[in-house]
């Protein structure tokens, strides 16, 4: 599973998607419903000279009777230092192609005359607003611009000119670093473990405390295992398999433990021997650290 495309396929289904929004905007309150979700064209005409064309990540349309807004989610593995314009021609090209099938629909119905004409937007015309969130999941800190105004020389626009001057910000959730809480579904353990990785003490805390880990689905056993650098429990994601369908991230995480520490002890053994020091010392010092049969402790200097 290449990142970026399972990490869009991880949040594309609706209870999944339905839960970052309402933990995100609503700090966990059901506003958004997965039933109201409807999956829309991600991709948009950015017209020019030459027509381009734009692909957003994932983008839906939230409906509840008469309440209609489309929200986008955009998925970072490495900080993209023109998010902000990034986002505002997604957003502009969405209310962009809204303008276009109004302006179609009434010239197919030829119901506008005057100004209104000339605009091919009535006046009772309403836009569907967008909200376009950028998700995070990067190891180095966010160093990007977080709105437009990040990207300009500010010291070089005279004061005056600066209350007319537009600002774009993005709504910015970093998956290893904001509160994760708020979360209903599997996407809470899902960014919990990735604020963890890197400190197996409180990774094992964790895992200990949340019995959820025990049973994860199969899609967040593979986000987890790939975005914490472990993909090679994947080729054997059958072994953490549980009889009640889910999967064991605890019995992964002695697995990572085990390797990491064989791989330890594998480079002390190597910067032993370079240094001189006799096989048989390295062995007996490893069967003491760690309590080890010579069988057990031989394996880490083959």
């Amino acid at each position: 599973m290449g990142k970026d495309t399972g990490i869009t396929e991880y949040f594309q289904d609706n209870e999944r998607f339905a839960d970052f929004f309402n933990g995100y905007v609503f700090q966990g309150k059901p506003v958004i419903f997965p039933e109201h979700l409807e999956s829309q064209e991600i991709r948009g005409i950015l017209k020019g000279n030459t027509d381009r064309y734009m692909y957003r990540d994932i983008l839906k349309k939230r409906y509840q009777g008469t309440e209609l807004m489309l929200l986008g989610i955009e998925n970072q593995t490495a900080v993209h230092y023109a998010m902000p314009v990034r986002s505002f021609v997604y957003d502009g090209i969405s209310y962009q192609e809204q303008l276009d099938r109004i302006r179609k629909s009434h010239q197919k119905r030829r119901d506008l005359t005057g100004e209104e004409y000339l605009s091919g937007f009535g006046r009772k015309d309403k836009l569907i607003p967008v909200i376009t969130a950028v998700i995070y999941f990067g190891k180095k800190p966010w160093d990007g611009a977080k709105d437009l105004f990040d990207m300009f020389q500010m010291d070089s626009i005279p004061k005056e000119m600066l209350p007319y001057l537009n600002n774009y910000q993005i709504n910015l959730f970093r998956a290893r670093q904001d509160k994760a809480d708020c979360f209903r579904t599997d996407i809470r353990q899902c960014f919990q473990f990735l604020q963890k990785d890197g400190d197996r003490k409180a990774l094992k805390s964790l895992l200990e405390q949340d019995e959820s880990y025990r049973f994860l689905s199969e899609e967040t056993f593979k986000m987890i295992s790939c975005l914490s650098g472990q993909s090679s429990l994947l080729l054997e994601k059958k072994k953490y398999e549980t009889k009640e369908g889910g999967y064991d991230m605890c019995k992964a995480f002695a697995d990572m433990k085990l390797e990491g520490k064989m791989e330890g002890m594998k480079a002390f053994a190597k910067r032993m021997l370079l240094s001189g020091v006799s096989m048989e010392i390295i062995i007996q010092a490893i069967m003491e650290e760690n309590q080890l049969t010579r069988q057990e402790a031989e394996k880490y200097i083959q």
